[in-house]
Order: C-alpha cells, then sequence, then structure tokens
C-alpha cells in the first residue's frame, strides 16, 4: 500500500509541475537548446538554484518537458483509439489529433516542435502508438509495406510536417484530410477506402470528453 503524500511531498511535486509549464512558456518562444536554466527561473520566478536542485543537466530538463508535451496528445489519443477496431482509422485519428491540437494549444504546438528540434527523443514520444498500429495493420493484411521502419518514417514525417504546416497558419482540418489520404495510400490503401475514411476520421476529443462511438468496421 503507497504511503500517503507528505507536505513537503506535495510542495515538491507542485514546484516540478510549474517548472515544466515555466520550461513548456520558454520553449513556444525560444529553441530549448539555447535556454538556459536561469531564463526557466525567471518564467517560473524562483531562484536558479531552484531548478538545478530538480534537474541535474538541461537534457534532463528537456527529456521532463517533452513527456509532459507529450502525455498532452497521447492520453486523448490513447483512449479514442481503443474504442476503434479498424487500424486505418486509428492511424488516421493520431495523425488529426496531432494538428488539431496545435492548432487548438498553439504554445503546446510551438513547444513541442522546439523540442523535436532538440532531441530525437521527442519525435519518438511523440510516434509510439504508430509502430503497434502499423504492425498489426501489416500482420492483418489491412496495410501492405515492405519496410516497416520506412512506414514508420513515412507517417511520422508526414506528422511533423503537418505539424509545422498548421503552426505555420495552414488549417487542421483539411491538412489532416490530405495528410492521412496520402499516408493511407502509401501504405497500400486502395484510393476510395483512404479518402473515406481521411474524410470520415476525426481527432481525438480532449480529456475527459470521450468522442462519439464510432461504428465498428470489420477491417482491422
Amino acid at each position: 500500500m503507497a504511503e500517503p503524500l507528505t507536505r513537503g511531498h506535495k510542495k515538491r511535486a507542485r514546484t516540478l509541475e510549474e517548472l515544466l509549464e515555466a520550461a513548456t512558456r520558454v520553449f513556444s518562444r525560444k529553441d530549448a537548446i539555447l535556454t538556459t536554466f536561469m531564463e526557466i527561473a525567471d518564467e517560473a520566478r524562483v531562484a536558479s538554484g531552484t531548478v538545478h536542485n530538480y534537474f541535474k543537466s538541461k537534457d534532463e530538463l528537456i527529456e521532463a518537458a517533452a513527456v509532459k508535451l507529450v502525455e498532452r496528445i497521447n492520453g486523448p489519443v490513447w483512449r479514442d483509439c481503443e474504442r476503434v477496431e479498424d487500424t486505418a482509422e486509428r492511424l488516421a485519428i493520431v495523425i488529426k489529433s496531432a494538428f488539431q491540437l496545435i492548432a487548438d494549444e498553439p504554445e503546446w504546438g510551438a513547444a513541442v516542435l522546439r523540442l523535436v528540434d532538440a532531441t530525437h527523443r521527442t519525435t519518438e514520444k511523440l510516434t509510439n502508438l504508430i509502430p503497434d498500429i502499423l504492425d498489426e495493420a501489416h500482420k492483418s493484411g489491412r496495410m501492405t509495406f515492405r519496410d516497416p521502419i520506412a512506414a514508420r518514417n513515412v507517417v511520422g514525417g508526414s506528422i511533423l510536417a503537418g505539424m509545422r504546416s498548421v503552426n505555420s497558419g495552414a488549417e487542421p482540418g483539411p491538412m489532416g484530410e490530405h495528410i492521412v489520404e496520402h499516408v493511407l495510400l502509401a501504405l497500400g490503401l486502395k484510393p476510395k477506402e483512404a479518402l473515406r475514411i481521411a474524410q470520415s476520421s476525426r481527432a481525438a476529443g480532449p480529456p475527459g470528453e470521450p468522442r462519439d462511438e464510432p461504428a465498428k468496421s470489420r477491417n482491422k
């Protein structure tokens, strides 16, 4: 049985949350690799020593910030994907959710894209649902591709390119439809089927607001 949190533990957890939120705001404005602990401390309105007490290095801070930021999208996406049987539709949810969230929360999007430039681990975390979806789709025959790594790169690269376009002002809806359609075509779906999924699929809902129960497809 876990021991109850003490006042000190709660304060430490609250300070950590505030530091990561401050880091997100700073990273949304400035490249992570160029950011100093002092800038994070100033943003959080704490002494610079406080940041050092929580993070041994800037790399550790960047890693923690990346985990926090990616949790913002992976939770809702994972929840909605569990409600959909068709792997192609799941992949569409992943893609469209990234574009919609970056439009809804520009600060989140700007910070994520800067962290992607700072460390490849951010990309891995952002796209960590993709390998399982592709593996299941390939085994079931829903998607056809020769090289799993190349397929992951096609999907991951398309997501990042689309996120950058939305961050620059492109509308997330049309961008999501076009990217989903072309990705599914590249993964072996027939044109009409790729277009149908691109037009009918939706981004994941916000945390605590599950989307309507979709009609379950026989295709996996």
